[in-house]
């Protein structure tokens, strides 16, 4: 029996647990420890690869030609790259197998495991300096695909921006083509239009002089100041016509009819009656003159057989008066009235006359105003119609250009110069895995299996209600404690503990050894393992990814 005169510290006491409690630290670590190793070494890794690509303006070259691009395609870049129709795109044509079967909601859930492992990140760029940095990085578990996916998905979204640029251009170039040629229409129509209103309207065609294109006036123009002034003219000379008839008829009222009016007799009545046959004989003259008919006509015919007729009269009137009778009543008439009457006639017929041309002239002149103003609207279209085909020539001359521009830019679009991209970075095979890191997994799991011993020999070790030091048992009693006895085992318990290490150290030691073996195995000769086994394995390993 040994005696302990004094007692022992806390740190002894600690140690002495943990011998006490050895094989519940060892077998946790080794547990533990081991499928650490092995899920470090089955759990796929994953290898990452980068690209930087460089989108830049190209106002340099093409003027203010894609001035945005790098604002606008650099900045969607993330939406572009990330997007799912994209990512289904590439995954098809790479041809990766295990898609192509997958259902609509399977490929979404795929999908969205290809973008938690792909990411897009945009550096700040100076406002002013036209470029726009995109960074790309991808993970998989095979470094040949996270190369081959990104550099396609790279490849996708650069020739979608450049087919969707090109195709813009080239929409924009053949939207100027059609308008040339609607243009080109348009002024065909016009001029045919303007040929139309020139021979519909008797308007001749355009001069072109030293101060530019002149059109000539219009003959209804001229006829129509020709006749206005034949109208000022015929106006003056019937007032003036007029004018003179009222001073000759206010003379002729002056002056008596007859010589002696006391020896009016028969002969008188006679020759009154005979007079007033004359002046309607005289008249019907008047009307055949002014009337202008043929010698056809039935109203000068009409009128010819009235002449006869009163000459008729005027013969049976004078058979009645004897000649001296008609002889003394000529000789008493005032000589000079009658002759101041016959002037008063003969003018009046000529005032009637120039009555009948003014009247000629005014319809003359209504016809030729109604004329005019077609014509004058004619012309107005035609100004018209020149305003509309000098726009469209503007509008043409404008358009050629844009056209000869555009055409440019499809070229340069279709070249090396169009390319706004720049690979500052291109996708490459990564060489390593980066994650996970095998020997963090291995050195945690160790740690977290020595963690768990230690929790399980402190917690068995403490959860019992006893005295497990001479220190405990000195803080109990009232009394020192003079010294300690210590543990008495059997042989028989001796034996039993011997056995339990045994099995507990070589059942450890074996189940570490088949992970070690089987880690190793599948790492370097799979063939070493069974099918089942392998299978087994890679069926975990599939839900680790």
């Amino acid at each position: 029996m040994a005696v302990e005169v004094e007692a022992s510290g806390q740190v002894d006491e600690f140690l002495r647990v943990l011998r006490r409690r050895v094989w519940w630290i060892v077998v946790p670590l080794a547990l533990v420890g081991s499928l650490g190793v092995f899920f470090a070494v089955v759990v796929p890794k994953k290898y990452v690869s980068n690209a930087q690509v460089m989108v830049r303006n190209l106002q340099d070259i093409t003027g203010n030609f894609d001035a945005e691009i790098a604002a606008i395609e650099g900045k969607v870049a993330p939406y572009n790259l990330r997007s799912n129709v994209r990512i289904e795109s590439v995954i098809l044509d790479l041809g990766w197998p295990e898609f192509r079967p997958l259902r609509p909601a399977e490929k979404n859930e795929f999908i969205r495991d290809v973008l938690r492992d792909l990411s897009v990140d945009l550096p700040n760029m100076p406002d002013d300096s036209g470029r726009q940095l995109v960074e790309v990085e991808y993970q998989n578990t095979s470094a040949d695909r996270a190369f081959s996916f990104l550099d396609a998905l790279i490849d996708s979204w650069k020739d979608e921006v450049l087919r969707r640029q090109l195709q813009k251009e080239q929409k924009e170039l053949l939207e100027t083509i059609e308008q040339i040629d609607r243009n080109a229409k348009d002024l065909a129509s016009y001029r045919e239009k303007e040929n139309q209103l020139r021979v519909d309207n008797d308007i001749p065609p355009p001069r072109q002089t030293a101060l530019g294109r002149n059109d000539p006036e219009h003959p209804v123009f001229v006829r129509q100041a020709t006749v206005e002034n034949q109208i000022v003219v015929l106006t003056d000379e019937i007032e003036e016509r007029t004018s003179e008839l009222e001073r000759l008829r206010e003379m002729r009222d002056l002056l008596p009819v007859y010589v002696d009016p006391a020896d009016l007799d028969l002969g008188t009545v006679q020759s009154a009656e005979i007079e007033r046959i004359d002046q309607r004989i005289e008249k019907l003259r008047m009307e055949i003159l002014e009337g202008r008919w043929g010698p056809e006509h039935s109203e000068r015919k009409s009128r010819e057989r009235e002449i006869k007729s009163l000459r008729t009269q005027r013969e049976i009137a004078l058979s009645q008066v004897e000649g001296t009778v008609f002889e003394r009543l000529d000789e008493q008439k005032n000589p000079d009235r009658l002759a101041l009457t016959r002037e008063i006639d003969t003018k009046a017929i000529e005032l009637r006359q120039q009555q009948l041309r003014l009247a000629q002239r005014k319809e003359t002149r209504l016809t030729l105003n109604q004329r005019a103003q077609g014509i004058q609207e004619a012309y107005k279209q035609l100004e018209e119609l020149a305003e509309l085909k000098q726009e469209l020539a503007a509008s043409n001359q404008t358009l050629v250009l844009k056209k000869n521009k555009l055409e440019i830019q499809v070229k340069m679009l279709d070249g090396p110069q169009g390319d706004p991209f720049e690979e500052l970075r291109k996708p490459a095979v990564p060489g390593k895995a980066t994650s996970p890191n095998p020997w963090i997994i291995s050195i945690g799991s160790i740690l977290f299996g020595l963690a768990i011993g230690l929790g399980l020999a402190i917690l068995l070790e403490y959860s019992k209600n006893c005295f497990r030091s001479e220190r405990e048992l000195n803080r109990a009693m009232p009394h020192p404690v003079l010294g300690t006895v210590n543990a008495i085992r059997t042989r028989r318990e001796r034996a039993r503990a011997a056995v339990v290490r045994t099995v507990l150290g070589g059942g450890s030691l074996a189940f570490v050894i088949g992970v070690v073996f089987v880690t190793w195995a599948y790492a370097q000769n799979r063939n070493a393992l069974t099918d089942s086994l392998v299978d087994a394995i890679d069926g975990f390993q599939r839900m680790l990814k």
